[in-house]
């Protein structure tokens, strides 16, 4: 299976406010999903991968930091599996 992962406009735009630790971690999830796959990525604790409910149940979450979460999709054609990381906000409790 192949893993491309993309980045929103909207995505593209937050991460120049988000704090540069956290983009650090983002870019090793990427890659670390275009290298070993989703499914390696998911196993690991403490990104805290999920499913969200209600309108957004088509969509996952990762959790960057206790505030910070990265909000994506998976669209899988044939071999390939896009990833898209939609939004990356702050997580209101």
């Amino acid at each position: 299976m192949i893993y491309s992962v993309v980045i929103s406009k909207n995505a593209a735009k937050i991460l120049t406010k988000v704090p540069a630790h956290l983009v650090d971690k983002l870019r090793f999830w990427i890659d670390g999903v275009e290298i070993k796959g989703l499914s390696a990525m998911q196993q690991i604790a403490g990104y805290r991968d999920h499913k969200l409910k209600g309108e957004r149940a088509h969509q996952r979450s990762i959790s960057l930091n206790m505030l910070w979460r990265a909000i994506y999709t998976v669209d899988v054609n044939g071999e390939l599996t896009l990833v898209s990381i939609e939004e990356v906000t702050p997580h209101r409790y």
